[in-house]
């Protein structure tokens, strides 16, 4: 069920102050919101199955609990995600001024933020540990029969006021020089500061550092805390929001230009959604359980014995779902670039360019509080903070680069002939592509997570151009047509995208938590090559050597690094043809068709990487085959 609207509103003023002065003024208004839930399973259904307690509604909504199924087998959603009012105002005034070869720039804003987004439900994982031999994580047992035992692995329920209602100001100020030093040479010098204060959540909130072992909460909760033990909005105020940027334009030849840059980029963004989204579910007034590792051994919970929500509120009892680093540093990126621009012809140009950034201090979400080595037992007994649970604790720890050769070919249209062509070889590397994404095996070292990103692709090239066919009335061929050969053959226009782009990155995973340390995911271990091997040929059904890789013994973690592999290839041809028919001196019929993937070609999915499943290595998912459409529409 979903639902969607938004209201817009902008004005500006602009007044000239003779030839070299203008001042710019400009007020935006936006109002979003967007409503997102699985259909509710209702409060009889919750009431049959005896976790009402474990579930109440929420907002009028009761939804069930969301099963989650481990070896291939697809669970139930039960899930909310209300986004609205999104409500901000924005004012921004820039004044510019020439003064002889300057170019000077000023300005400043103002943007007030109202954000509210809410999401809930309960997770209830069952995997084959509970049903394995002896209860352990290993090979044996299936998720679905532990499901059919009603003996979960794990669950993590949202309940209580798991709103985010905040409110924030973001100001920011630029001054800038463009300087034309010379007929050929342009340089660019600027530097802008922003400050985004903490968002007031309107609402205690609460979380553990674990860096340092304090609990902070942002207001009084008796009996423990009587005052707060933290700011008022959680995180520290962060000052350091200089972004310098330096541009450089040179022409060294009649045709060739030569360029660089470089920029300070700032992610405010994080301040405003990331950082928050964990808290916002946070003791004393909501939860964000995480109870791991529930039916090792002998199997003390089942579905229909759920903890009941109300005891995660025990105002005795500081609780931990999710927590944040409270000085948090400012995420930023320093991008650059230099290159060469060279026009070949009167038409085409060829472009050339090194492209990179090094990024710091990035969002991470990793799981934390996990045993600080693995081994047999009670998580518990080897936690730095025993008393709390594993939970997602967001951090700006992370580092990130990219590097890339790009060129591009590209001809302007003439001669009825327009095309582009980009090759971009690149390598994109960091700890954790998304935030929630979960996949960071160790918080006591994240650094070994450090690979190539999610949407790495090291080789892109991309041809796309339209032809308009010479044929026709006053064209090469065909020129004095008649009528009917005119409406059959002439005006006709063609045009293809061609697209080949190296595979994604995956890495094998180890299919539970084999160093049972209630942590993140964790991977294989390798032992052999993976691509090849005797007998082996790649293949749909066997894209790596499955024999390369295994379960890692016992209480240790797998070698495998993340996202080391590579899947298959994307080749794509798309093409399209149009034609116009004059229907009068101002109206003209086209006649369209387009095909994508025109020869039908299979891109296939990434292989199945847990190395437990029965699947493990096969492909079965692929991107869409062909598909063709047809379309008229009148021009006038």
């Amino acid at each position: 069920m979903t639902n969607n609207y938004a209201q817009e509103y902008a004005v500006g003023y602009t007044h000239l102050f003779g030839t070299t002065t203008i001042l710019n003024l400009h007020y935006g208004y936006t109002n979003t919101n967007a409503y997102s839930n699985d259909p509710a399973a209702g409060s009889a259904f919750n009431s049959a199955l005896n976790v009402s307690l474990a579930m109440p509604p929420h907002n009028g909504i009761s939804l069930g609990p969301e099963i989650i199924l481990s070896n291939g087998y697809s669970g139930v959603s039960q899930f909310a995600i209300p986004l609205g009012p999104q409500e901000n105002s924005d004012y921004h005034v820039d004044l510019s001024k020439v003064v002889g070869n300057h170019t000077f720039g000023v300005g400043g804003m103002v943007y007030h933020i109202h954000s509210f987004d809410d999401g809930w439900g309960a997770n209830v994982f069952f995997t084959q540990n509970a049903t394995s031999q002896d209860a352990l994580t290993g090979a044996t047992g299936l998720g679905p029969a532990s499901f059919m035992l009603g003996l979960p692995d794990s669950y993590a329920p949202w309940v209580g006021d798991t709103a985010a209602d905040e409110t924030t100001n973001w100001y920011g100020g630029y001054v800038q020089d463009l300087w034309q030093a010379s007929k050929k040479l342009s340089i660019t010098v600027g530097l802008r500061y922003d400050y985004v204060a903490p968002v007031n959540f309107h609402k205690i909130v609460s979380g553990l550092d674990v860096l340092t072992g304090q609990f902070i909460v942002t207001g009084s909760v008796l009996p423990l805390y009587p005052t707060a033990t933290g700011p008022s909005r959680y995180f520290y105020p962060q000052y350091n929001g200089y972004e310098p940027r330096f541009g450089v334009n040179y022409q060294a030849l009649n045709r060739t230009v030569l360029q660089g840059a470089f920029a300070m980029l700032d992610d405010h963004n994080n301040t405003l959604v990331q950082e928050s989204q964990g808290i916002r579910v946070s003791w004393p007034v909501a939860i964000a359980a995480d109870l791991p590792s529930l039916d090792l051994g002998l199997p003390t919970t089942f579905i229909n014995h759920l903890p009941d929500a109300s005891i995660f509120f025990n105002p005795n009892k500081p609780f931990a779902g999710y927590s944040a680093n409270p000085h948090n540093k400012i995420p930023y990126s320093m991008e650059y670039n230099a290159g060469i621009e060279q026009q070949l012809t009167n038409s085409m140009v060829l472009t050339l360019d090194y492209v990179g950034s090094v990024s710091r201090h990035q969002a991470l979400g990793p799981n934390a509080n996990d045993a600080l080595v693995p081994g047999p037992g009670p998580i518990s007994q080897r936690q730095p903070f025993p008393q709390f649970g594993p939970f997602q604790f967001a951090t700006n720890a992370g580092n990130a680069s990219y590097n890339a050769l790009q060129a591009e070919l590209k001809k302007s249209l003439s001669s009825g002939l327009f095309f582009q062509t980009s090759y971009t070889w690149s390598k994109s590397m960091d700890i954790e592509s998304s935030l929630q994404s979960g996949t960071i095996e160790n918080f006591y070292n994240m650094q070994a997570d450090y690979g190539p990103s999610d949407f790495n692709r090291s080789q892109m090239l991309v041809l796309s151009g339209v032809y308009a066919l010479p044929v026709g009335r006053s064209k090469r061929f065909l020129s004095s047509a008649n009528g009917f050969v005119q409406g059959i053959a002439g005006n006709w226009n063609v045009g293809s995208i061609i697209s080949l782009i190296s595979g994604a990155p995956f890495d094998v995973l180890a299919g539970g938590d084999v160093a049972n340390v209630g942590g993140g995911t964790q991977r294989a271990e390798q032992i052999g090559n993976p691509y090849s091997a005797p007998g082996f040929h790649q293949s749909q059904n066997e894209w790596i050597n499955r024999a390369a890789f295994a379960i890692p013994k016992q209480y240790t973690f797998g070698n495998e690094s993340r996202n080391n592999l590579v899947g298959p290839a994307y080749k794509d041809v798309d093409f399209n043809a149009y034609k116009d028919l004059p229907l009068t001196k101002r109206a003209t019929l086209q006649l369209r068709g387009e095909f994508f993937n025109f020869f039908n070609h299979t891109n296939y999915g990434l292989p199945v990487n847990n190395v437990q499943s029965p699947a493990f290595g096969k492909i079965f998912g692929a991107n869409p085959a062909r598909e063709i459409q047809f379309a008229a529409k009148v021009l006038f």
